[in-house]
């Protein structure tokens, strides 16, 4: 076999093995995303004690999270 093939075979079963936990690790953090503006839409933010600026830096930290983990995936 070829090089090059069995390159293109391996990167094919990584991909297949690591697609199906990709797709639970983004449904996740879709979750994580939604959930955190339906408490705060909710009345979370009221009974907590939270502030405008505190919600947005709790949200920021998440998209942060998000954000360097993307780039990992990728």
């Amino acid at each position: 076999m070829d090089e090059s093939k069995i390159g293109q075979s391996a990167r094919r079963k990584v991909r297949w093995h690591l697609l199906p936990y990709l797709f639970i690790v983004y449904f996740v953090a879709f979750l994580d995303r939604s959930s955190i503006t339906y408490a705060s839409i909710g009345g979370m933010d009221k009974s907590l004690g939270l502030s405008a600026t505190t919600y947005g830096l709790i949200a920021g930290i998440f998209f942060i999270g998000y954000f360097i983990l993307g780039f990992l995936a990728t």
